[in-house]
Parts: C-alpha cells; sequence; structure tokens
C-alpha cells in the first residue's frame, strides 16, 4: 500500500469508559503530511466529521469508543479510507490479564529514561480493549501483530512517548502535560532572559508543526 494519501488514525486511548480519549486524524498527501483534525473525545471527533466545533472551555467526557462512528468520520474528514489505527493501548488477539512481557522489555528498556509502562489488568483496559479490537475486526481493520504483506488498514498497538525521544533527540521524558505545567516549572531553573522556561512543549510544537515528514521514515518501516 503506497503512502500518498494513506491516513492514520491515532487513539491516546483512556482504560475506562468515564474518562475521555484524545483522537487525531493525519494524512499523507503529494505535499506531506498534515493534521485533519484533533479532538479531546470520540464524540468531539464524530461532531467535527459533521461541520461542528468543539469548545475548548468545555470537559470532554468519556465513553466507550464506537469504532463504526470512528471510521466514518474519518472518512468524511479525509476524504479517504484509513490506512492505519494506531493506539495507545494494550491490545491482544487474546485476553490480557497481567504485565507482559513487551511492558517488562519497554520497562527494562525505557524506565530509565521516564519511559516506563503502566501494567494492563484484566479490569483495566480489560473490556475496552477486547471490545475494540473485537468491533474493529468486524469492520476489517485487523490488529496486526506481525508485519508481514497485507491488504486492509490495520488495527496496531503503540507507544508514542518512546518515539517522542528519538524524534526530538531527547534522552529523557518529553513534559508535555498541560495539567501538569506548574510541575513541569518548579522543576526548571529560574528563567532567563533569553532562555525559554521550558523548551518540551516547544520541542513538540515544531515536531508536529514541521516533522510529521518523519513519518514518510517511519511508516516505510511498517507494513502499510
Amino acid at each position: 500500500m503506497g503512502l500518498i494519501n494513506s491516513c492514520v488514525l491515532g487513539i491516546d486511548a483512556a482504560w475506562t469508559a468515564h474518562q475521555p480519549s484524545g483522537i487525531a486524524l493525519v494524512q499523507n498527501t503529494a505535499t506531506g503530511w498534515s493534521c485533519m483534525a484533533v479532538a479531546p473525545s470520540h464524540e468531539a471527533f464524530i461532531d467535527q466529521a459533521s461541520g461542528q466545533t468543539w469548545d475548548p472551555e468545555q470537559k470532554a467526557t468519556g465513553s466507550r469508543p464506537d469504532p463504526a462512528a470512528l471510521l466514518e468520520a474519518s472518512k468524511q474528514l479525509a476524504g479517504a479510507e484509513l490506512s492505519c489505527v494506531s493506539v495507545d493501548m494494550p491490545l491482544a488477539t487474546t485476553p490480557i490479564t497481567s504485565r507482559r512481557a513487551a511492558d517488562t522489555a519497554i520497562a527494562s528498556l525505557f524506565g530509565p529514561k521516564g519511559c516506563a509502562v503502566h501494567s494492563p489488568s484484566a479490569e483495566r483496559p480489560g473490556t475496552i480493549a477486547d471490545q475494540l479490537r473485537e468491533r474493529f475486526a468486524e469492520l476489517g481493520v485487523l490488529l496486526q501483530t506481525t508485519t508481514p504483506a497485507r491488504q486492509g488498514p490495520a488495527l496496531i498497538e503503540c507507544y508514542p512517548h518512546v518515539a517522542l525521544l528519538a524524534l526530538l533527540n531527547r534522552n529523557y521524558r518529553v513534559p508535555y502535560k498541560v495539567s501538569r505545567s506548574t510541575q513541569y516549572r518548579k522543576a526548571e531553573q529560574p528563567p532567563s532572559a533569553t532562555k525559554p522556561m521550558n523548551a518540551g512543549p516547544l520541542s513538540l510544537r515544531m515536531f508536529l508543526g514541521a516533522g510529521l515528514a518523519v513519518g514518510d521514515q517511519l511508516l516505510n518501516g511498517v507494513a502499510l
């Protein structure tokens, strides 16, 4: 599958139904990668496809994901079918009941860099992850655990923060959560007149604004 017109739906999935999941849609065209939509919840993303805007002052609410509605909204926003659904949440073809070998391996490698992973259990994410995978499979978006040649869109599990370390050339976890900005500032040295107080969010903005072209290199290594 070629990369031109490839569309990727990213889901920063909440592990419980009462917390909202962040959604982003990116598309690669002849001029490069573009962010087509970003939303603080499933509902807000789906609403954007119908021309509605979300109020950033309104607190996002959680709900169980609706894969069919997400796929339809993505198609309307991008004008093309999805190539990949990338979910930041433990996914597997069998029930996840405890910490996995992959979780332990990531923690061993990236824990010293501040990027250890949460341990999944039968309750969290539990049925949310199972139902998400099953419903996407019913819609023809199958969970990929290897990278052979395939037909149709893929569902994959991702852990974005370790990719940020490489993309931003960082040796330690990037401070990016707006809700923790006060904590970040307290941890910084007193700012000088010529040095920004916190370069983490700035680096992220630079990456998102100019570095999406790196996605070509990343996706070339995956069987899209």
